[in-house]
């Protein structure tokens, strides 16, 4: 996306039907090698309600910062979005990674990724509960829409009956 003050960032905008233009977006944090010096690093986590979800977008490199998932989790997050371009070569890391932000912040991930016809990108887009979960998976190499429930009764359940998040100030999350 192209700013005002001419520079290029790396941006999710989130959409919500019957309302006119972005209600939030997210520019990526940490920019790729390659993307260094061509795209402007993003100052902030977003956390934004999609319905009564508390949701926070991340893209692609980004799921390598544990600590930007648990500055959005303190800010109340409770799914993360993760939209990647993630190479077919490293679908061991996007899988562990993947468990490892939900495990580790007690939430759930909904990670989407890109397929190409010539393999480098398989997709494997999927959906991890806050236990670690798979709960819906895409079919590598194959365009398609993954959908999953998300249940927040049973996060918040998790989340007081396995009491390993740092609280805020306040005591809560």
């Amino acid at each position: 996306m192209q700013r005002d003050g001419g520079t290029v960032t790396n941006h999710v905008g989130i959409y919500a039907p019957h309302k006119q233009g972005e209600i939030a977006g997210y520019d990526k944090m940490h920019p790729f090698f390659p993307e260094q010096g061509l795209i402007t690093a993003g100052k902030d986590v977003t956390v934004t309600a999609i319905g009564a979800v508390q949701t926070a977008p991340t893209i692609c490199f980004d799921l390598r910062f544990p600590e930007q998932y648990r500055e959005a989790v303190q800010r109340g997050a409770q799914l993360f979005t993760v939209h990647a371009a993630w190479p077919a070569k490293r679908t061991d890391h996007w899988e562990a990674l993947l468990k490892a932000r939900a495990i580790e912040n007690q939430a759930y991930v909904a990670a989407v990724n890109c397929v190409t016809a010539n393999g480098d990108f398989i997709g494997n887009s999927q959906v991890i509960d806050p236990l670690g979960n798979v709960i819906a998976h895409a079919e590598p190499g194959r365009e398609m829409v993954v959908e999953a429930d998300v249940d927040i009764g049973l996060l918040l359940k998790y989340r007081n009956n396995f009491p390993v998040l740092p609280t805020t100030r306040s005591g809560k999350m």
